[in-house]
C-alpha cells in the first residue's frame, strides 16, 4: 500500500502514527484488501443480496404504551442520585 495513502487514512482518522507503525500498517492493510480481492472471484450469480448474514425480520416488539415504571425502584439502582434526580457530569459551561 502506497504510504501516502497510509498518511492519509492516519489523518482522517487524526492518529499521530510513528513511522514504524505506517509501516506495519500498509503491510496489514494490504493484507485485508488482498482478501477482499480474492473475495471478488466467487461466483455470486443467483445469490440474493443481503445486509445479515442472519433473518432478523421481526425481531422488534410492538410499540404499545404501558404503565410508567417506578421512580424509585429506577433510582435503587443508580449510586448517582440527588434530590430524586439521576446526576450526570455537566456538559454545558
Amino acid at each position: 500500500m502506497d504510504p501516502s495513502a497510509i498518511e492519509q487514512i492516519a489523518r482522517l482518522a487524526r492518529l499521530d502514527l510513528e513511522e514504524s507503525a505506517k509501516v506495519r500498517l500498509a503491510s496489514q492493510l494490504s493484507a485485508i484488501l488482498e482478501h477482499f480481492r480474492s473475495l471478488e472471484k466467487l461466483d455470486t450469480e443467483g445469490v440474493e443480496p443481503s445486509v445479515s448474514a442472519v433473518d432478523v425480520a421481526g425481531r422488534c416488539r410492538p410499540d404499545e404504551p404501558a404503565p410508567p415504571l417506578d421512580p424509585a425502584e429506577l433510582m435503587a439502582n443508580t449510586r448517582f442520585e440527588q434530590d430524586r434526580f439521576l446526576r450526570v457530569p455537566r456538559v454545558i459551561e
